[in-house]
């Protein structure tokens, strides 16, 4: 991979960031933020001035544009409401609907920390995973309709099934992948991949599913969870994200590096020009056809070709 852009958001505002989440706006981009230590160059929140969790709107040089109040001290996950505006989630277990001028309205706390987040059309529902192993359905008017307990700490990562988008795909940091009945929160299926947190999933082009873990390595299954193949990585695997026009997924790491994979797992192209310990891509989008742009926690944000 080659970087075509860079820009490092903490030289340009001056203060310590750290990012979390990200979004591709026309004018620039979202962040969902936490607090970054220059000294120790590592993500904490325990800093003098550091920026607290907050959402910024950054033009495409980099520049902070508007930001909202301080929410939490890490803001993940930022996506998209299905109704309009934003979900914006917090590590303290608080959520809020945001509009497009950043205005926040808190809809409530969630299982002592937001993780995964993903939405329903079957059900017109968005699900939120909470810290505590919870799965909460919350409405269009940010109302709780439902939750259920599972034996998992913390649901890392929902991701709708292929065939009918009332079941909802979790990870856990207890290395367990679940199926799980969005209309009554029964556990379908749950799969054992032993000590070690499972991260993101993605669903691929060929019907598979590719799961991260924190035990560098990239889990590849069938779309019942059954393991087809294990692939090494050689950090923990932070995010996932399919190339359907290329048949091949990416995948980030804790230590910075990016790369490219065919869905049966043979990697073709990488980026590692900033890897460092703890300094993570949590979060990275397909910009166009042939690059991404990523995300590193001390603030760097890169477009890259492939």
């Amino acid at each position: 991979m080659r970087e075509v852009t860079r820009f490092n958001i903490c030289e340009v505002n001056e203060r310590p960031i750290s990012i979390y989440a990200m979004l591709v706006e026309k004018d620039g981009l979202l962040l969902g933020c936490g607090a970054w230590d220059r000294k120790r160059q590592e993500h904490s929140m325990a800093i003098k001035n550091a920026t607290p969790g907050m959402v910024l709107k950054v033009n495409w040089q980099g520049k902070v544009m508007a930001e909202t109040d301080a929410l939490s001290n890490i803001v993940y996950p930022l996506v998209r409401s299905p109704w309009s505006g934003f979900f914006v989630g917090c590590r303290t277990g608080a959520a809020y609907f945001m509009d497009e001028n950043l205005a926040v309205r808190r809809i409530g706390d969630f299982g002592g920390g937001v993780y995964g987040v993903a939405y329903s059309h079957s059900l017109d529902r968005l699900f939120i995973g909470g810290r505590d192993g919870t799965l909460f359905s919350v409405d269009k008017n940010g109302k709780t309709a439902g939750q259920w307990s599972t034996s998992a700490n913390r649901l890392w990562n929902l991701c709708p099934e292929q065939t009918s988008d009332r079941y909802m795909l979790a990870s856990s940091y207890n290395g367990a992948l679940y199926k799980l009945d969005g209309a009554t929160g029964e556990i379908v299926w749950q799969r054992e991949f032993g000590p070690g947190a499972t991260t993101l999933i993605s669903r691929l082009g060929n019907g598979n599913l590719a799961v991260g873990s924190l035990k560098k390595k990239i889990l590849l299954l069938d779309p019942d969870g059954v393991l087809i193949k294990s692939v090494p990585a050689r950090g923990g695997v932070c995010f996932i994200q399919d190339l359907p026009e290329l048949g091949a997924f990416y995948a980030t790491d804790h230590d910075g590096r990016i790369w490219i994979m065919d869905h049966d797992g043979r990697g073709f192209d990488r980026f590692d020009e900033d890897v460092a310990p703890n300094n993570p891509v949590w979060t990275a989008e397909q910009f166009d056809t042939r690059s991404i742009i990523a995300a590193w926690a001390n603030s760097v944000i890169r477009v890259l070709n492939f």
